[in-house]
């Protein structure tokens, strides 16, 4: 399978209007108040899922190490998503 730009790109997008989607279900039915935050704690973590996946392929197939180019920004979601969920983790034990 060639992966591209617009395939992972648009596999971060699905997976973040999946992820939103069944969070405010989920909310819904449970009678829980959805906030701001937890959308973007879903969306980030929806993103990074296709990152991930090519960074283990990547690892595994250096040859296709190019495909990182195309991924620039879910690597900024996925590193805006870590300080932002490691802020929230210090700020809480504090």
């Amino acid at each position: 399978m060639q992966l591209d730009n617009i395939t992972i790109n648009g596999a971060s997008v699905t997976l973040v209007l999946i992820a939103v989607i069944a969070l405010m279900a989920i909310h819904k039915y449970n009678g829980k108040k959805t906030t701001i935050e937890d959308f973007f704690i879903a969306g980030f973590a929806a993103a990074s899922v296709p990152t991930g996946a090519i960074l283990i392929y990547c690892a595994y197939e250096p040859s296709e190490i190019n495909l990182l180019a195309s991924v620039t920004m879910q690597i900024a979601l996925v590193g805006a998503g870590v300080i932002f969920i490691s802020y929230k983790t210090i700020r809480e034990r504090i």
